[in-house]
């Protein structure tokens, strides 16, 4: 079957590949340190939301 316009596909698996790709750039710009705890880049107001599915505002 050929692919055109139409054609749907299933992209979630990718999107770890870029998402990886991008965190070890602020790595390498030492914007992000892989070894600091989550709570230092995502608040506990976030993880509460996150948890709930509740949106809110960063």
């Amino acid at each position: 079957m050929a692919w055109d316009e139409h054609t749907i596909t299933n992209v979630g698996s990718t999107t770890k590949a870029v998402t990886s790709l991008a965190a070890l750039m602020l790595v390498d710009r030492g914007e992000l340190d892989i070894h600091a705890p989550v709570a230092e880049y995502w608040t506990r107001r976030a993880m509460t939301s996150h948890v709930l599915r509740e949106p809110f505002e960063v």
